[in-house]
């Protein structure tokens, strides 16, 4: 899919624009691209805290997943409240055991 290797893209090379792309690709009804938004994520010097509570928030597994990890040096405590949170009451159990050992951590 066209739009997930966009994002993807936009995260490698981490240039002016390449926010707006990952935030682009965060809104899609397809959840491979707002996967490849939160694993993009990662690679961004600068994404705000609305983006990434948005992917940690979304319904599908793989984008919290990929947020996760994205999110793994965050200094924001909005951000860290929100791992908390997945750590806390997430349905997935794999998901909850990730945000438990990230909010060690953080």
């Amino acid at each position: 899919m066209l739009a997930a290797r966009a994002a993807a893209l936009a995260g490698f090379l981490d240039a002016r624009g390449s926010a707006e792309i990952v935030e682009a690709a965060a809104r899609s009804p397809e959840s491979v691209v707002r996967v490849a938004a939160a694993a993009a994520l990662e690679s961004l010097t600068v994404y705000t805290d609305a983006l990434a509570l948005s992917l940690l928030a979304d319904e599908h597994p793989g984008v919290r997943k990929w947020a996760l990890k994205s999110v793994k040096d965050t200094r924001s405590v909005v951000l860290k409240e929100r791992v908390q949170s997945i750590a806390e009451s997430d349905p997935e159990e794999f998901l909850q055991n990730m945000a438990k050992r990230m909010a060690k951590a953080l």
